[in-house]
């Protein structure tokens, strides 16, 4: 997926967008997400639209890709350490 990301970042001139500036739009899109699951919850007004809620994390994914990129971070490999982490920790 991350080469994905690169692959298409590069393609569209994306790929001059630092860190930072992908880092604020994570928040934006987290903030969308949110307001679904408030929506969902019963929290605020309207209906929740799950179209919308995994359209929402899908935008977040992408950009946490995009970001691992800018710093070299292999999330394959981190996502592996995590999982044996947690197992230790966890059970």
């Amino acid at each position: 997926m991350q080469r994905d990301v690169a692959e298409f970042d590069r393609k569209h001139g994306w790929d001059s967008d630092t860190p930072a500036q992908a880092a604020l739009h994570a928040v934006e899109e987290l903030g969308e997400l949110a307001r679904e699951i408030l929506k969902e919850e019963g929290y605020k007004k309207g209906c929740a639209d799950r179209k919308e809620m995994s359209g929402e994390l899908m935008d977040l994914l992408y950009l946490i890709l995009k970001i691992a990129n800018k710093y070299d971070i292999r999330l394959e490999d981190e996502w592996r350490e995590t999982l044996e982490r947690y197992t230790k920790r966890y059970g």
